[in-house]
Order: structure tokens, then sequence, then C-alpha cells
């Protein structure tokens, strides 16, 4: 039977093996937010130092949540000498993809997104001793534009199913697969497009725009569920 208090242990457990790769994340993280204040460009962005520290921290949120993604999830499963009592481990498979999905999936974004966060403030701070105004608001379409979250959706997915499909260097060979994974999918896109623009079914650009977007929408949606469904089904092999 399904147990939550044993998927919370598994979510501890990887939680505390995986401390040292958080622990750097999140202080790598809260850095680079205060190293872009004294990035010299920024002066000349059309934006206040503040601003451009949470537009790019919002694009770090994504781009860590991908790679940690990558790195952090079914860990033992890719060392041969912790392979076993992994698969051993008194719980379900169910238990242990609902535990890594967890992690992945919430505890992951929020713990970066925290880091971002904290990031800002202490950027404030030291804003507010050199005694320099600036208009700052956290206010961000990041948060309220749904491509945003399908696109970071999309690629997570990807990662979190390279996570227990390759066993080694699983980091960089899922970077590898994705890469011509992705090249394939842009020859297809263009193959589309132009062989539409021959036959004159790209007249209204707005349509063919709105065309886009909503099957974009549809492909994040199919392939995150996709992979997400994949990982389940590629941790079930693992028991034999």
């Amino acid at each position: 039977m399904f147990s939550a208090k044993r998927v919370k242990n598994l979510i501890v457990k990887d939680f505390v093996s995986s401390s040292k790769i958080v622990l750097t994340i999140t202080v790598g993280l809260i850095f680079l937010e205060l190293l872009q204040l004294v990035v010299p460009y920024l002066r000349y962005s059309s934006y206040s130092h503040l601003d451009v520290v949470w537009r790019s921290g919002l694009f770090n949120v994504s781009a860590l949540w991908v790679v940690t993604v990558g790195i952090i999830p079914f860990t033992e499963y890719s060392k041969k000498y912790n392979r076993a009592s992994a698969i051993l481990l008194p719980a379900t498979q169910e238990e242990k993809f609902a535990a890594n999905f967890i992690m992945s999936f919430v505890i992951l974004p929020i713990l970066i997104l925290s880091s971002v966060a904290i990031g800002v403030g202490l950027s404030w701070v030291v804003n507010t001793f050199r005694f320099e105004s600036y208009s700052f608001s956290l206010s961000s379409d990041y948060f309220t534009n749904i491509d945003n979250w399908l696109s970071s959706l999309f690629f997570v997915s990807i990662f979190f199913f390279g996570s227990i499909f390759f066993k080694k260097n699983r980091l960089i060979r899922t970077i590898a697969g994705f890469a011509i994974y992705g090249f394939l999918l842009l020859a297809i896109v263009i193959t589309i497009m132009y062989f539409k623009q021959q036959s004159g079914e790209m007249k209204d650009p707005t349509n063919n725009i709105d065309i886009f977007l909503v099957s974009s929408r549809i492909y994040c949606i199919c392939s995150a569920l996709f992979f997400i469904v994949l990982s389940y089904f590629r941790l079930r092999e693992e028991r034999s």
C-alpha cells in the first residue's frame, strides 16, 4: 500500500544525501545575484540594478532547475555500488518515484526561487547602505507568462527522464541527447514552415503566430507528461 510517510522519509534521505550539492547551489546563486550589482554593463540597462538582478535571477531559476534535476534525482541508481541498496529499500517503486518527483518538481524550484529572493533582498540592503534610489518591483511577467512555465516544465521533464535513463555522466549525456533531439525537431519545424509558405498557407502572420503558440503549448504539455510517465516505467525496470 502506498505510504505518504515512506515518501516523506525518502525525500528527507535524498535531501540529506544531496545536501552538499544543494548548499553549493544555494550559496552560489545568492552570490551570483549579489555579484550582478557590480557588473559594469548593468549601469547602461534601461532597468535599475535591482530590476536587472531580479529579471536575470528568474532566468537562473529555470536554468538551475533544469541542471539540478539532471543531477540530484535517482542518484543511487547512477552508482553501481549503491544501486542494489536503492532497489532493496523498504518502499514501493511508486513511492520512490513520488519522492523523486516531489523533490524535482516541487522542492528544488522552491529552494532555487528562495535563493534568488534572498539574493535580491541582500542586494536591496546593499543599495540601501549606498544611499542610492531605485524604483524596484518584484512583479514580473515571468510568473504570469504561461509559456515560461511550460517551457521550463518541458526541459525539466527531459532531464528528469535522463537522470534515471542514464547511469554514467547523466547530465552530459542528457544535454547531448537533447541537443540532437532539438536539432531534429527544429529541422522538422523549418521544413513544415517552408512547405506551408510555398503553398501560400502563411499569408496571415498573426494567425500563424497564434497557431504556433497554441501548438507549442500543447507540445510542451504532452512532451512533459510523456517523459514523466516514461521515467516511471524506466524506474520500474530497475527491479529486474
